[in-house]
């Protein structure tokens, strides 16, 4: 197939590279910032631990409309003297490698640069971090990060599934 594969509750699912981003997010990015993501909103929370800009269940159609809704509201003008842009809706954005064709360019054009990308062991692009060009100077060489060492690296520093449990109080 070609994809890269990780064993989820007895089930084979994609990794689809949000856990090798979430733990640079984690250990680089502001915990103030906010995140679009174009996974489910609790997949984004969990491994991104930012305030959330996402939802559930959308087609591909649904995402890109919510992103350009989000980037329509950010090139808004305010009713200031100095006519300053408003602050974005979002700081980063998250975006899983199926929907960077179409949805990478509307944050390109929208002030929005690759920071992170992470790869697999085969130097694939799986996913890829965008900030906005506001927030950071402008980056030359995003930052690569391979898939398999990262992952670990979350797991042992933040655990996984296994270790979340509930507290009934």
């Amino acid at each position: 197939f070609g994809w890269q594969f990780t064993p989820i509750f007895g089930q084979v699912e994609e990794n689809i590279g949000i856990k090798t981003i979430g733990y640079y997010v984690r250990e680089n990015i502001e915990r103030d910032a906010t995140i679009f993501v174009d996974v489910e909103s609790f997949v984004g929370q969990y491994y991104l631990d930012r305030s959330i800009i996402g939802d559930l269940d959308l087609t591909e159609e649904q995402i890109y409309n919510q992103l350009l809704s989000l980037v329509a509201v950010k090139n808004k003008v305010s009713n200031s003297k100095e006519q300053e842009k408003e602050k974005p809706p979002f700081d980063y954005a998250f975006i899983y490698e199926k929907n960077f064709g179409m949805l990478g360019p509307v944050l390109e054009m929208n002030g929005y640069q690759v920071i992170v990308i992470a790869v697999d062991n085969k130097g694939k692009t799986i996913a890829r971090l965008y900030g906005t060009k506001n927030n950071e100077s402008i980056i030359l060489n995003p930052v690569i990060l391979e898939i398999e060492r990262y992952d670990q690296l979350f797991n042992q520093k933040y655990g996984t599934l296994d270790n979340l449990y509930i507290d009934y109080g």
